[in-house]
């Protein structure tokens, strides 16, 4: 997980926030490193289930060494001979508290887009966590997301819709939480593309989408196993 200040520690008296990227380290096919303007370029080629997606991370020219070793690392979890080094998520279900929701949006509002979002499930499937986003600027009508141990569930309420997204077709994610605004990103690579998938929210209502980021980045380390479920 890669964890960026919006501002140095020392710059302000005030906590303005930050953006955390999760990829699996079990999904990292390739690492390479690139001198690029004055700095350093630590690019990682993610697989999922649809195609390869490319995180590019800066570092100043000074951290080459620790590049250099974080390189070696993560290319000890690529397969050799049939055996890769894996790690076992334990991931359980949580109940989050919806926090601040009834400012944003009626109860019976949030009510009946829990309801559509769990009705898409299917039986054994295991709610694990839900987070909701109320309409937002550029985002038209509220959203509910729904992480279960196969999928994420994209359900909106306007216009209605339900898009799948099996675990093992996201690449990577995108938490940011900061006052000015807030969003969680599902990244799915697909042929000569990127579908970025985002949900803006409120400050206020960070607590059950962080919650929701950290259980699906846990589960996206044995995802390929699953294999792809995407409608």
């Amino acid at each position: 997980m890669l964890l960026e200040d919006a501002l140095h520690p020392d710059a302000s008296m005030v906590d303005w926030g930050y953006r955390a990227r999760s990829a699996a380290v079990e999904h990292v096919t390739r690492v390479d490193i690139q001198s690029c303007s004055g700095s350093l370029q630590l690019r990682l080629s993610v697989s999922a289930g649809g195609g390869v997606e490319t995180m590019t991370i800066e570092f100043p020219t000074a951290s080459l060494a620790a590049c250099a070793e974080a390189a070696t690392m993560l290319e000890r979890f690529q397969a050799r001979d049939g055996r890769a080094l894996r790690r076992v998520p334990r991931v359980e279900r949580q109940e989050v508290s919806l926090g601040r929701m009834d400012e944003f949006l009626s109860r019976e509002q949030t009510s009946a887009l829990l309801a559509r979002a769990r009705a898409e499930l299917a039986e054994p499937e295991e709610l694990l966590y839900q987070a909701i986003a109320p309409p937002m600027p550029g985002q038209r009508g509220a959203l509910a997301l729904v992480l279960t141990r196969q999928r994420v569930l994209w359900v909106s309420e306007q216009p209605q819709s339900c898009r799948s997204i099996g675990l093992a077709a996201i690449s990577s994610l995108e938490l940011e939480s900061a006052l000015p605004g807030a969003h969680l990103a599902v990244s799915v690579p697909g042929p000569g593309a990127l579908d970025v998938l985002v949900a803006r929210f409120p400050y206020p209502l960070a607590e059950p989408f962080v919650e929701l980021y950290h259980a699906a980045r846990r589960l996206l380390t044995s995802a390929h196993q699953l294999g792809s479920h995407e409608a």
